[in-house]
């Protein structure tokens, strides 16, 4: 399967850039990456049966913990980091975890490489301490001072406490990402302070914790999340007041309805080209250099938007914002978080685009600024299935058979009400899936999808 990347018309109205594409691969928006990318993820459908639904977002998130504090994104008035909260969302089988944890290759073997420096540079403080410490009168009046004890950075950390936070915080100011595989327990486990953090996180806010000797403060914490987790255990995220706090609209879900498998006909395995061609990409983001302040803070590189990107992206944010009297709170408070995502997004794929030698990273450009839109309005149909799943205590939207039904109905210009009582679902529960699965709908019938939420 090959993917070209689509670049719609600019001239034509927004209604027909903000939709799924023909090219979308399962929903998720494949060509929006850059070549390299595009490879590594066609090349493991085809070979391992690995969902671009999974596969997509997991690469987008490597992407953003690569970039961390190196650089932001100016638009409609602010400035935003590229941090992410990923959920993998799919069932058992479906290789979820090991998505994941190829996608994050990059950086284990560079977290040993830093392990591996740390133990070094460990070893030669520890005999400088002890030769300082044994001539101290002397090195104190040489004005030598006392040797400064190494510090080991994380790229990645599978646990969160506010002891381990409070180690790894200071020394990553570049980024570190919580890794969480079945991350049901983890997000159950969230509260009060712990929750609190994860809203810093998101903004990348300032992080303090205070303890009996200290108040620790640490500037433009870059904390990226990725976890994996089965449909029917969505719910934990509407524990508490998850849902109505706007927690859970945070979370960016990669969705796969069902197991993939590769074809029987299909013989080979995924090429050293596609491997090396996305690690690559991925090391080259991991190499953008990271300015520090006096005190240690990051310094990020703040990119805009060419004015051409600026002016579209403008006009399809006032009609994603416009918010309609059939839109519940739930979706309002979705769409106003994708809002900030979609320049996150346009941020990772500019930056992406230059990692491949495809553009360059004074400004985010056009290309990137589409690409950016389909991923956010992507993300909105896959937390729409994952909010109605939550409020619903976990229970599926619909087995495939009433899927198909749905969309059907809908195609034939059936009313949500006419489809609610022809299929047997509760019709709150259509707009979910249509858009979901928009990619199947007829060009009328998206036409009306989009009608609907004007």
């Amino acid at each position: 399967m090959t993917i070209n990347r689509h670049l719609p018309n600019p001239h034509a109205p927004l209604s027909e850039h903000s939709g799924s594409n023909p090219s979308d691969v399962n929903g998720f928006p494949v060509d929006v990456f850059p070549a390299p990318l595009r490879k590594y993820i066609e090349e493991n459908l085809t070979y391992r049966g690995w969902d671009p639904a999974l596969s997509g977002p997991a690469t987008l998130a490597a992407a953003a913990s690569a970039i961390g504090n190196t650089h932001r994104a100016r638009g409609n008035g602010k400035e935003v980091a590229p941090v992410l909260f990923v959920i993998l969302t799919a069932p058992p089988g479906t290789a979820k975890s090991d998505i994941a944890e190829a996608a994050f290759r990059p950086f284990r073997e560079r977290q040993q490489q830093l392990h591996d420096t740390y133990i070094k540079e460990r070893k030669e403080y520890q005999t400088n301490l002890l030769n300082w410490k044994l001539n101290k009168a002397e090195m104190v009046s040489l004005g030598i001072e006392k040797p400064e004890e190494p510090r080991l950075e994380k790229l990645y950390i599978d646990k969160l406490t506010s002891a381990s936070l409070s180690l790894a915080l200071p020394n990553s100011r570049r980024s570190i990402t919580i890794f969480k595989d079945e991350v049901a327990e983890f997000i159950r486990g969230l509260k009060g302070e712990t929750r609190d953090d994860f809203l810093s996180f998101w903004n990348n806010s300032v992080y303090s914790r205070e303890t009996a000797q200290t108040m620790q403060f640490v500037e433009m914490p870059f904390v990226n999340m990725v976890g994996t987790i089965q449909p029917e255990r969505l719910s934990v995220f509407a524990k508490g007041d998850g849902m109505e706090s706007g927690f859970s609209a945070r979370f960016l879900f990669g969705y796969q309805e069902a197991r993939r498998s590769r074809s029987k006909d299909t013989i080979g395995t995924v090429s050293e080209e596609a491997v090396i061609g996305y690690e690559d990409t991925i090391s080259r983001l991991m190499g953008l250099e990271l300015h520090l302040d006096g005190s240690g803070n990051p310094l990020p590189t703040v990119i805009g938007l060419d004015r051409e990107a600026f002016s579209f992206y403008e006009r399809w944010r006032a009609e994603f914002t416009d918010y309609t009297e059939d839109m519940d709170n739930m979706e309002m408070s979705i769409r106003g978080k994708l809002e900030n995502y979609s320049l996150r997004f346009a941020l990772i794929l500019q930056l992406l685009y230059w990692a491949s030698s495809e553009q360059d990273k004074g400004a985010i450009g056009l290309e990137a600024v589409k690409g950016a839109i389909r991923l956010t309005e992507y993300f909105l149909a896959s937390s729409l299935r994952a909010h109605r799943q939550m409020a619903e205590g976990g229970r599926s939207l619909g087995n495939a058979s009433k899927v198909a039904e749905v969309i059907d109905l809908f195609n034939d210009g059936r009313t949500y009400p006419q489809i609610a009582s022809t299929a047997r679902i509760a019709q709150r529960d259509i707009k979910p899936i249509l858009y979901t699965h928009r990619h199947q709908l007829t060009p009328k019938a998206l036409g009306r999808l989009r009608d609907l939420n004007r």
